[in-house]
């Protein structure tokens, strides 16, 4: 189960867990549910995934921002989703197991090699949006990314908690390959907008939860985005909100959002946290726990008028 990837750690030993801690850390015990937010400002996340650089590197240790302002509070950037977690193992350069077909689907999260190729950021300029804790954006510099950089609402809370992520987590021979920026979604003024462009994957980790901030962040996506293609943006997204607001950000009708900017989807289809797919429904019907249980992923290109279309 994709949670159990992640554990807790008291940031200081010495203070004993609380009750509410310790009731808080066992909510995915219960029968069918899950947990698809982790941690709090006094614990850290150990993320242990299944993926070669989760192999190689071991453990990574991720501290969350103390958010102190509403305005901080309501990005909801100090706990780490599930969302994250699975980005991290797409890009995290999965074993390839194409000469072993047998072996996909047990618990890796995959359904075929040509399915890791799309998300693989090797040698590829990387931009993780509303990076949070930053474990996706540091999980591609380990899988050998050119370049990485971790952007996230423009405090300094949030930032500094970025930031000393990377260098708790990323060697200092590689810490060069790795930046991180302020960048308030739909915002191109700043000196890090005007000099940062044509990103060959944009990574969005639980970007989508509310509407009001789908035209800015496809604005962000799309200005970001280098002109070759083969870049992509890759988003992945919980229903913790809702599956009617998650689905507007994909919709191609005439309240399109993905269209004005010039954007498409290229492929987008369903994971629930132990690997098992199906496809895209933005109407689909089901309870709130076995909502949790689901995350969409979605590739999105600029769009391309086809010569069949001419």
């Amino acid at each position: 189960m994709l949670p159990s990837l992640l554990h807790l750690s008291p940031i200081r030993p010495e203070e004993p867990e609380s009750a509410e801690d310790i009731f808080n850390a066992g909510l995915s015990l219960f029968p069918g549910d899950v947990t698809v937010s982790h941690g709090d400002a006094d614990m850290a996340v150990i993320y242990r995934g299944t993926s070669q650089v989760a192999r190689e590197r071991g453990d990574l240790k991720f501290e969350l921002a103390r958010v102190e302002q509403e305005h901080e509070r309501i990005k909801f950037a100090h706990y780490l989703w599930n969302s994250s977690v699975l980005i991290a193992e797409l890009i995290g350069s999965i074993p390839d197991y194409r000469s072993e077909p047998h072996q996909w689907g047990l618990g890796r999260w995959w359904i075929s090699g040509d399915d890791a190729d799309r998300w693989d950021v090797k040698g590829k300029t990387v931009l993780e949006l509303g990076a949070g804790a930053g474990l996706a954006g540091i999980v591609g510099v380990l899988a050998g990314a050119d370049t990485v950089t971790i952007s996230d609402y423009p405090s300094d809370t949030l930032l500094k908690n970025i930031q000393a992520n990377v260098e708790r987590n990323i060697p200092p021979s590689l810490q060069s390959r790795v930046s991180v920026q302020p960048h308030l979604w739909g915002d191109f003024t700043t000196p890090f907008a005007e000099r940062s462009r044509g990103f060959d994957r944009i990574i969005a980790a639980d970007c989508l939860w509310i509407h009001a901030s789908h035209k800015a962040l496809a604005e962000s996506m799309a200005y970001f985005l280098s002109d070759h293609p083969s870049a992509s943006v890759c988003v992945v997204a919980g229903f913790h909100t809702g599956r009617k607001i998650v689905a507007s950000f994909f919709d191609l009708g005439s309240s399109s959002i993905l269209r004005p900017v010039g954007l498409d989807i290229d492929e987008i289809y369903e994971l629930d946290v132990d690997g098992n797919r199906r496809h895209w429904d933005p109407e689909r019907e089901e309870d709130i726990t076995e909502r949790k249980r689901w995350l969409v992923l979605a590739r999105l290109r600029r769009f391309r008028i086809q010569e069949a279309d001419l």
